[in-house]
């Protein structure tokens, strides 16, 4: 991300040294809290600032993501009974062992059992929390909790996990042990998006990319979630993702390719010389207007 910052910085430099190469305005905007509620984001919105498309820099040089699944944090608690574990297993059920297997079972769901999206792909569950038992009592567990990531396509809501949760529980026999939930946030989870490929903002990143790379940038589709999806969910932005990318991320000793930064903002210059240029920038920005009150 420092990498696409560095990106933006030069092309709202280039512009402001250029004003007479643009018939429009450019909104820079840096914010924080992406990783746990995007409150930066959501502060951004409340500014009622509507710009007609956004480019998100984040790092993926190879392509731009014109889509990204949704997220819920799922909770599901698992009841048991409680015995003397020296008693286990003739006596007590253990909330725990219900609980891994359940887990297994969710991650392990094959693709025909569940719902696949033409450009998203299909949801996946991830156990990122499980607590449960005394640690230091001679007890069978009678409870356990477990947080799951959900990540998921258009067309799943929460009412078709929650189905799918009692589904797996039934086969495991504990359908009537189980509780689900979704976790409570304070700001809303992410939704999935899928923009139209054909649109302004990715047709012309991709023709920059070519003229100055001298490379094909392929669209692509994300398993994960990022502010883009609440730009275009919440405030109905068609955003492109694509920005210079490195190696090492979210590790010791993160870094990026300088020559992708370079580039990254001559790419972004152009494609905002292009989308705003003088005497077809309200023709395209009409278009992009269109197509979002139609969306």
């Amino acid at each position: 991300m420092k990498g696409g910052i560095a990106a933006i910085l030069e092309t709202v430099a280039f512009f402001c040294k250029n004003p007479h190469t643009l018939s429009g305005e450019i909104i820079a905007a840096f914010v924080a809290d992406e990783e746990v509620l995007s409150q930066g984001s959501f502060a951004l919105l409340r500014e009622d600032i509507h710009p007609d498309m956004a480019i998100m820099a984040e790092c993926r040089f190879d392509n731009v993501a014109a889509g990204f699944r949704g997220r819920y944090s799922i909770e599901v608690k698992v009841q048991g009974e409680s015995a003397h574990s020296s008693h286990y297993p003739e006596k007590g059920e253990n909330a725990i062992a219900s609980a891994a297997r359940l887990i297994l079972a969710l991650e392990g769901l094959e693709e025909g059992e569940m719902l696949r999206h033409p450009k998203l792909g299909i949801g996946s569950w991830c156990a990122k929390y499980v607590e449960g038992g005394i640690r230091n009592a001679l007890t069978v567990p009678d409870q356990c909790s477990i947080i799951f990531d959900r990540f998921f396509v258009k067309g799943e809501t929460f009412a078709t996990m929650e189905q799918q949760v009692r589904r797996v529980a039934a086969k495991l026999g504990i359908e009537k042990k189980i509780a689900v939930k979704k976790a409570e946030r304070k700001l809303p989870y992410m939704e999935p998006f899928a923009i139209d490929e054909a649109h302004p903002i990715i047709s012309v990143l991709r023709e920059k990319y070519r003229e100055i790379t001298g490379k094909e940038l392929d669209i692509n589709y994300d398993p994960s979630v990022i502010d883009s999806n609440i730009l275009v969910n919440e405030a109905g932005i068609p955003t492109a993702t694509f920005g210079p990318s490195g190696g090492n991320m979210h590790g010791a000793n993160e870094y990026g390719y300088f020559q992708q930064v370079a580039q990254c903002a001559h790419i972004y210059i152009e494609t905002a010389k292009e989308l705003l240029k003088p005497n077809t920038a309200r023709e395209k920005i009409e278009t992009a207007r269109a197509e979002r009150r139609t969306a």
